[in-house]
């Protein structure tokens, strides 16, 4: 609506489930078919778009708070991969990032200092909450007819688990 003149493309996994879909539209992208390209994550995954100067990041904020730990190297991946997208060859690019905390410490350090250093203060938080890579995780999941049936097996593989006695595994769950 706020672009009526401008082809807009759209790339993402509805959009493309056809058979030969994903493949027409990031040709369509990168011979410059279409002024505006919306799309998920595929768009950020290695394609080469020589005439894109702007990416737009929506939504930032679930990479800083999840509860999965993870989240946060994901989220400074995909800002790093499509910000490649962005000023290709002699036109300088820009990266718009849409966030409610402009000023988290992981954000900033991705901005302002890059990825390695992002990097190192993840893994020191990493550490410091005993979380992977430092440490092992098992996560297990079970599914079953009846609700009862998986928590029975998930509780019978904790007693067992418990029963060792080893204290260096924690038992969570199952939840």
């Amino acid at each position: 609506e706020q672009f009526p003149d401008q082809r807009v493309l759209r790339i993402d996994r509805d959009s493309t489930r056809r058979k030969g879909a994903l493949s027409a539209a990031l040709d369509d992208a990168g011979n410059a078919r279409a002024e505006i390209l919306l799309g998920t994550q595929m768009l950020a995954k290695g394609h080469h778009f020589p005439n894109v100067t702007l990416v737009g990041i929506l939504d930032a904020d679930h990479g800083l708070f999840s509860t999965d730990f993870r989240a946060s190297e994901r989220m400074a991946q995909l800002i790093v991969q499509v910000a490649g997208r962005a000023g290709r060859h002699e036109r300088p690019g820009e990266v718009i990032i849409q966030t409610c905390h402009p000023h988290h410490p992981l954000l900033q350090l991705l901005i302002n200092q890059g990825y390695p250093a992002f990097a190192r203060a993840a893994l020191d938080e990493r550490r410091e909450a005993h979380m992977p890579p430092t440490t092992a995780m098992v996560l297990l999941r079970a599914e079953a007819p009846a609700a009862e049936t998986a928590m029975g097996f998930l509780e019978a593989v904790a007693t067992r688990i418990n029963v060792t006695g080893n204290p260096a595994v924690e038992v969570w769950g199952p939840v």
